[in-house]
């Protein structure tokens, strides 16, 4: 009798962190600088055909650092129902989505479980047809960085001190300290480092309630909150479209260096990404 070897199971979390990891190892320039429209500072963010949203989260990391600068994205059968056709050869660009299923349906043990789905789009640089035209900004996006700090500083009613060699959040003074502008080398580096700590902020627990915040060094809880607040900090430049390259790098520096803990936990990924999320909405005042 012959028997068939058991696949390994797919650990989807194992695979989108790979994906994150050698997307972050391949990245060169700025997160941002195919993406500015002819406005400057206006930004299309990688956005699907159809729906019209924004990727969020992991997927906006895996389609923003997928080597592409066409915000565009589709499937491949969505880009057939808008009369295009996806090149031979062409590989697509995973992503994922989150999905449910019914245990012990139809008895008192009936539970709803979430588990995450992959599938593939392409960019419209991968298809030939009649792509439709690039979305602009729906709103004016020329963002001044400082009213982003000002609105949220006012409205969390936040302290934040300038001074000294050292940028931190203290959970319990609820207060961010950052050196003087004047001591960075650029704008962009000043307010992405700044946007790291305001991102520690929102997970105060009058807020967004993260676990991680005012865990010791080193712990497990504070390893994660330090990856949430980078992304953070990349997603709101990404998405004020005021990165520079020096800026970019140094985020991005950071990110590389979490690959061993990203490896050891596949897991983080996908949930810092979510959460990071979350904290720009909050930052941003995104309903």
């Amino acid at each position: 009798m012959t028997y068939k070897r058991r696949k390994k199971k797919t650990n989807v979390y194992e695979q989108v962190t790979e994906r994150i990891i050698k997307a972050l190892s391949n990245a060169q320039g700025s997160w941002v600088k195919t993406w500015k429209s002819a406005g400057g500072a206006n930004l299309t963010l990688p956005y699907n055909i159809v729906s019209k949203n924004n990727y969020r989260g992991a997927n906006l990391i895996l389609t923003f650092c997928s080597g592409y600068s066409d915000p565009r994205w589709a499937s491949y059968k969505q880009w057939k129902d808008n009369n295009c056709q996806v090149k031979k050869d062409e590989k697509g660009t995973k992503i994922i989505k989150f999905d449910t299923f019914v245990i012990n349906k139809g008895t008192d043990d009936e539970e709803i479980k979430w588990y995450i789905k992959q599938f593939s789009v392409f960019n419209a640089e991968q298809v030939e047809g009649n792509v439709p035209s690039i979305i602009e900004p729906k709103e004016d996006q020329s963002f001044q960085l400082s009213d982003i700090v000002e609105n949220y500083k006012k409205r969390e009613n936040i302290r934040i001190l300038f001074g000294g060699n050292k940028a931190f959040y203290s959970p319990s003074k609820d207060a961010i300290v950052i050196p003087s502008y004047d001591d960075f080398n650029s704008e962009a580096s000043f307010y992405s480092t700044l946007f790291h700590e305001m991102a520690h902020s929102t997970g105060h627990k009058n807020r967004l309630n993260r676990p991680g915040i005012g865990e010791k060094f080193g712990s497990h809880e504070y390893s994660k909150e330090e990856l949430i607040a980078e992304f953070t900090s990349a997603f709101i430049m990404a998405y004020t479209g005021r990165e520079d390259d020096m800026s970019f790098e140094n985020s991005v520096e950071y990110l590389r260096n979490w690959s061993t803990k990203l490896r050891e936990n596949p897991n983080w990924a996908i949930s810092a990404a979510s959460k990071a999320q979350k904290a720009m909405d909050y930052i941003l005042g995104i309903q």
